[in-house]
C-alpha cells in the first residue's frame, strides 16, 4: 500500500486528500489505493471526498474512548467530524451536479402507437392515473368510479 501527496494537487488523488485533511505523511488515513477505488465509484471528487470521509469515520468508530488515571481520550469527536465532513462534502458535490428528474415522454400524436402497457421496451411509469382509486368506490372527484369513463 502505498501514500503519496502533492500539494500541487495536480490529480483527483492530491484534491480527495487535501478535502479529507489527509495531507500529513506522518498520520495517514487512507491509501492511494484505497483513494483511486473511490475515485472510481463517485462522479466527481466531492462526493469521492465524502465516501472517502465515511470510510475514515468507519476506522475511527471501531476505536474506544479510554480514562486512565484522570486522563480521557475521546475517539468518539473524530469519527463524528468526519461523519460531520461527508455530509457537507456531499452538500458540496450536489452543488456542483445538482440531481436531475428523469421524465420519459412521448409525443401526443404518436400516444397509442406507443403506448406503455403494449410496448415493454418504453419506460414504465412508477404511477398512473387513479391507480389508487377503488372500482366501486369513489372516484378522485368524489362521484362514482366508472370504468369506461377516462
Amino acid at each position: 500500500m502505498t501514500w503519496t501527496y502533492n500539494s500541487d494537487v495536480s490529480t483527483d488523488r492530491d484534491k480527495v486528500r487535501l478535502l479529507i485533511g489527509d495531507t500529513d505523511t506522518n498520520d495517514q488515513l487512507l491509501s492511494d489505493e484505497e483513494i483511486d477505488f473511490v475515485i472510481t465509484q463517485q462522479p466527481n471528487v466531492y462526493y469521492s471526498a465524502s465516501q472517502c470521509c465515511e470510510t475514515i469515520a468507519g476506522k475511527f468508530a471501531r476505536d474506544v474512548s479510554t480514562t486512565l488515571e484522570g486522563m480521557s481520550i475521546a475517539k468518539r469527536q473524530r469519527f463524528e467530524n468526519y461523519l460531520n465532513m461527508a455530509n457537507t462534502l456531499r452538500t458540496m458535490a450536489m452543488r456542483i451536479i445538482p440531481a436531475k428528474p428523469f421524465v420519459a415522454s412521448i409525443d401526443k400524436d404518436q400516444r397509442d402507437a406507443y403506448s406503455y402497457k403494449e410496448n415493454s421496451n418504453l419506460v414504465q411509469p412508477n404511477f398512473e392515473l387513479e391507480m389508487h382509486d377503488h372500482p366501486e368506490g369513489e372516484g378522485r372527484r368524489g362521484e362514482l368510479y366508472d370504468p369506461g369513463q377516462r
